[in-house]
């Protein structure tokens, strides 16, 4: 972890021969052809199936197969399939580069985690949507896209636009600034809060600071624990391809800061209650949480394991928030966190 690290040798692009042959892949060209019907469950069962046995350059040039027709998920999976040739702009490709850059600097969060990021939720397909309901590139909930728009004053949002790679973005973006301004701007705990909620991340912390790969280990929800180790590692690969320079996954993550235990919200008395101990707490640091509860209301404070009135505990009204997650890869229990 506490080395730099460089990405390693760029293979060949795959010759007009090797591509004739991907081409001419009989499991290929029916896969294409399920892509075309969208039919992507069949099409990804018959694209895997075949790439069964397949030598290092064979993968290749079916991983430019896939990119070629923006099947861009399968161009990614299929590249990472290599053993001792690796084509790292495949494995990272970054189709929607504009709009998620530009959300990004909008927003102030760094772009190679958001790239990440969204390699992790959707690889990139930005008509995705999980059976637990989220949507788009960046995997958003339905409550939580109204919630944000609201937030942003987008006067012509509606839920069928956040397929749209220039809405998802925007709202994602907001969302994931949001969510990193409430964890100390650590991408780390803000990477567990978009899979799991930010109240669970909070409470995944220590009673003292910790290495943020020990607290990466320490969470408790194995999809989530893969999910933060995949999208730092991911956000690593994409500064290393982008910028060439090595990159040190151990700086990247950083040490986390220390819980606050029991930290409640109840009439608006905006104190927070960690034992014998009462810090005052400024009503600004609070207000995210109230205009949430008032916003979404006791429905959606209700679904996050509330029961929508003043006395809500702040846990619950941050997990309420319920960030996305990858498609259909969520561990159970609050707003915006479905069942797996």
């Amino acid at each position: 972890l506490g080395t730099a690290f460089k990405l390693p040798a760029q293979a060949a692009p795959p010759n007009s021969e090797e591509l004739a042959k991907a081409v001419a892949t009989p499991g290929l060209q029916r896969a294409m052809a399920l892509f075309r019907l969208d039919l992507r469950t069949e099409a990804i069962r018959e694209w895997n199936w075949t790439l069964r046995g397949m030598a290092d350059r064979q993968l290749i040039a079916a991983a430019e197969l896939a990119k070629r027709n923006e099947i861009w998920d399968r161009a990614i999976n299929t590249a990472d399939r290599t053993v001792a040739e690796h084509d790292f702009s495949l494995r990272y490709l970054a189709p929607y580069h504009r709009p998620l850059t530009e959300q990004a600097r909008a927003n102030q969060i760094e772009e190679n985690w958001v790239l990440g990021l969204v390699r992790q939720e959707s690889r990139f397909i930005a008509s995705a949507k999980s059976s637990a309901g989220a949507a788009g590139l960046m995997q958003l909930m339905p409550t939580t896209a109204r919630w944000v728009a609201n937030k942003m004053g987008m006067k012509d949002f509606s839920w069928a636009r956040v397929t749209t790679p220039e809405v998802n973005a925007a709202l994602g973006n907001f969302y994931l600034k949001t969510v990193l301004n409430e964890l100390d701007g650590h991408p780390v705990l803000a990477s567990a809060a978009y899979n799991a909620g930010p109240g669970r991340a909070r409470r995944w912390q220590d009673a003292k600071p910790l290495e943020g790969a020990i607290y990466a280990e320490s969470i408790p929800f194995d999809e989530t624990r893969d999910y933060v180790k995949k999208v730092l590692s991911n956000t690593a690969n994409y500064a290393a391809l982008l910028t060439g320079q090595p990159q040190s996954l151990k700086e990247r993550l950083g040490r986390v800061g220390i819980l606050l235990l029991d930290v409640d919200v109840r009439g608006g008395d905006e104190r927070f209650d960690l034992g014998p101990t009462v810090i005052e707490c400024p009503r600004t640091l609070l207000q995210l949480r109230h205009e949430f509860a008032r916003d979404v209301g006791d429905a959606g404070c209700e679904a996050a394991g509330g029961d929508g009135s003043q006395g809500l505990r702040l846990e619950t009204l941050l997990d309420g928030l319920g960030g996305g997650a990858g498609v259909g890869d969520r561990p159970p229990g609050g707003c915006g966190v479905p069942e797996p």
